[in-house]
């Protein structure tokens, strides 16, 4: 099992990109218990923008796939493909990249 995640955040206003490494454990692989992503301090990546909610989405691990659960009623998360996906859905994600606000992430493990 993984024991880093390596989120690749790239800011699309600036073209900056940062790389945040996040220690995962049994917690993370689970739907209810993932990878909070928002701008609240209690977020485990926390970014802030335009577009950006509280507690925007959730990343997760279910089996041999990678999710993202849309947390907020008002958060928006677009995949790969642009398709859009709003509070409450879930779409899978594995190793392509999503955009939430102004931000593209991409991760990976280590």
């Amino acid at each position: 099992m993984y024991k880093c995640a390596l989120f690749a955040i790239a800011d699309t206003r600036s073209g900056a990109v940062e790389t945040r490494r996040l220690e995962i454990n049994e917690r993370h692989w689970k739907r209810e218990q993932g990878v909070v992503i928002g701008s609240a301090e209690d977020c485990d990546i926390r970014v802030s923008g335009p577009g950006i909610t509280a507690h925007h989405a959730r990343w997760y691990t279910g089996g041999r796939h990678i999710f993202v659960w849309v947390l907020d009623e008002d958060a928006v998360v677009t995949s790969s493909r642009g398709d859009t996906y709003r509070g409450g859905d879930t779409l899978r994600v594995d190793d392509r990249p999503f955009t939430m606000g102004p931000y593209v992430f991409n991760v990976g493990f280590d």
